[in-house]
């Protein structure tokens, strides 16, 4: 993953209109488990989750969703869709390669979790970025 914003990015970030910090970035790795395992899984990432929530000061993510589908290329498998919402980008994955290395808890987690995935896939992170002068948010008005 690209630490550094191209020029492009850096421009739209310029925006006069300002959200909330933790919307600025949000990163995405989809990959595929066995239909299977899917109890099992949700189990583990249920686990795994709660111990980020209770060791937050390792992880600088501010929100964390996960999203399974059936997947259309691979009828045995869903897809799971994690997404990670940040303000800072360097400090997220900087947050990310330390858990793995000095807390044998995360790296244990991130172990037990690859070996669910579907064998032959290499999970890849996407990351984007807001531009604030494009978002409609509806939420704090009444219906």
């Amino acid at each position: 993953m690209d630490k550094k914003f191209s020029e492009e990015l850096n421009e739209g970030l310029q925006s006069e209109k300002k959200l909330d910090k933790r919307d600025a970035h949000v990163d995405m790795m989809r990959v595929r488990i066995p239909k299977k395992d899917f109890k099992k899984a949700r189990k583990l990432a249920g686990e795994i989750l709660e111990y980020q929530q209770e060791h937050h000061e390792l992880y600088a993510y501010d929100h964390t969703q996960v999203y399974v589908t059936d997947s259309t290329d691979y009828p045995d498998d869903n897809v799971w869709m994690f997404i990670d919402q940040y303000s800072n980008r360097e400090d997220y994955l900087e947050s990310l390669v330390n858990a793995a290395k000095s807390d044998p808890q995360s790296t244990k987690n991130r172990s037990d979790f690859y070996a669910m995935l579907t064998k032959g896939q290499t999970p890849k992170h996407e990351t984007w970025t807001v531009l604030p002068e494009l978002v409609v948010d509806y939420s704090n008005q009444q219906k």
